[in-house]
C-alpha cells in the first residue's frame, strides 16, 4: 500500500504566532487497515479458481509487492503506484517487474511485453504515472493495465463492470462485496478473501467536505471496509451479480486516515491516535472502457517505429521530444494531446493506427 501526505489545516490559538498552539489535521493514505474483527480467510473451495486469476506484481530490484488480476489473455490490472510510485519519487525500471499467478505446483510467470527491446512502457497504460501526493490527491487515477509477454491469464480473465461508487455501495449493502488479495501480514503471503465488505455511506457533512477537499475527483472513489494488508494494493473488489457470477467492481489502492496533533511554536507537543476513515478504491467506471481498447491495440513493436511516431508528432505540432525511439512521458503526453485534438479517446498508446493518423493529420481536421 502507498502512503500519501495531505496538506495541513490549522487554527492559531494565540495572536503571538511564535507561542501559538496550533491544532493540525493531517490526512494520509496508509499501509493497511483491519476494521473490527479480522475476517480475512483462505480462499474457500467455491472461490479457489481465483488463485489462477489473482496474482502478485513483484520486482526484486525495486522491492515492490502488489496484487494484480487478469482482465485479458495477456493483460492484468493493478494500482498505478505499484509500477510508477508517486510524484517526486524515482521511477522504477519496468523491465524488473514480473507477474506471478497460480498455485505453487502450477505457477505461471511473465514479464511485461517489450523486454527484449526495452519497450515495456509502450505496453502499460495508467490513469496517472506521476500521482500527486498533496491535495487535491488524484487517487482515483491510481489504476494501471499491463500487457504481458506470455498468455498466463488465458482462460482465467475476470470481467470488470463499468460501475459507479453508488452501485458498489448498493451491492455492499446486500452483502455481495468481497476483496481477494495477497497480505504480507498473514502467514506465507497467502492469497486471502475479505468477505461481506461494507462501504462508508454514513458520512457526516464535515467528513464529506473534507473528502471533497482531499481528492481531486470523487466520482470514481469507493470508501470501503474490506480488511487490507501489505501488498493488497491493486487487488480486486468483486461482487456477485444477479446471475451469481463474480465481477470486478473496483481496484483497492489505500487506507484513508486522519491524525490530529498540537503544535506549539515549531514543536509538536501532542499526537493523537490516527482515526481510520476507510480504505479507498477506484471503481470500474474509471478504467473499464480502457481494457478492450488496450487488449486490441496494435502497439508499435520496435524503437524505429516509435522514432517515426515522434518525428511525425513533432511535425504536426505536438511536442514529443527528441526522436530517440523511447516511449517516455513526453512522447506519451504528445500522443494524448493529439488524441484529444482529433476527438479520439485519450488512451496514450503508441499504436500503428495512431502513427497512420498522425502521418495524415491536417491541422483543423479530424
Amino acid at each position: 500500500m502507498k502512503t500519501w501526505s495531505n496538506r495541513r489545516f490549522a487554527q492559531a490559538r494565540s495572536v503571538a504566532v511564535l507561542f501559538a498552539q496550533i491544532l493540525v489535521l493531517s490526512t494520509v493514505i496508509a499501509d493497511a487497515a483491519v476494521f473490527g474483527d479480522d475476517n480475512r480467510t483462505r480462499l474457500p473451495t467455491h472461490l479457489s479458481q481465483l488463485a489462477n486469476s489473482v496474482g502478485l506484481v513483484t520486482s526484486d530490484t525495486e522491492r515492490t509487492l502488489c496484487t494484480a488480476f487478469c482482465v485479458g489473455r495477456r493483460t492484468i490490472a493493478t494500482a498505478a503506484h505499484c509500477l510508477f510510485r508517486t510524484a517526486g519519487e524515482r521511477r522504477p525500471d519496468l523491465g524488473s517487474f514480473r507477474f506471478v499467478v497460480g498455485s505453487r505446483a502450477a505457477r505461471k510467470i511473465s514479464v511485461i511485453t517489450g523486454e527484449a527491446t526495452g519497450a515495456q512502457r509502450q505496453h502499460v497504460i495508467a490513469g496517472a504515472s506521476s500521482l500527486k501526493v498533496t491535495p487535491p490527491i488524484d487517487a482515483t487515477r491510481d489504476w494501471a493495465l499491463m500487457r504481458l509477454a506470455q498468455p498466463v491469464c488465458q482462460g482465467q480473465s475476470l470481467t470488470v463492470d463499468k460501475i459507479s461508487p453508488v452501485r458498489v455501495n448498493r451491492l455492499a449493502a446486500r452483502g455481495r462485496l468481497l476483496n481477494v488479495a495477497f497480505h504480507g501480514d498473514l502467514r506465507n503471503w497467502q492469497l486471502a478473501v475479505s468477505r461481506t465488505c461494507a462501504t462508508k455511506t454514513d458520512l457526516t457533512k464535515p467528513v464529506r467536505k473534507q473528502i471533497a477537499r482531499d481528492f481531486s475527483d470523487t466520482s470514481a472513489l469507493v470508501l470501503h471496509e474490506c480488511d487490507t494488508g501489505l501488498a493488497s494494493s491493486g487487488s480486486p473488489l468483486l461482487a456477485l451479480n444477479s446471475a451469481n457470477r463474480l465481477k470486478v467492481v473496483a481496484i483497492n489502492v489505500g487506507t484513508y486516515q486522519q491524525t490530529r496533533y498540537l503544535v506549539t511554536g515549531d514543536s509538536v507537543t501532542r499526537r493523537y491516535k490516527p482515526a481510520t476513515v476507510a480504505n479507498t478504491a477506484v471503481s470500474g467506471s474509471a478504467f473499464a472502457d480502457h481494457i478492450l481498447a488496450f487488449t486490441r491495440a496494435d502497439i508499435l513493436s520496435d524503437r524505429n517505429q516509435v522514432r517515426q511516431l515522434q518525428v511525425t508528432l513533432n511535425r504536426a505540432g505536438f511536442d514529443a521530444g527528441s526522436a530517440d525511439g523511447l516511449y517516455g512521458e513526453r512522447t506519451r503526453s504528445a500522443t494524448i494531446a493529439f488524441e484529444g485534438a482529433t476527438g479520439r479517446a485519450p488512451i496514450g498508446l503508441a499504436t500503428r493506427q495512431l502513427l497512420y493518423a498522425v502521418r495524415h493529420y491536417r491541422k483543423g481536421r479530424r
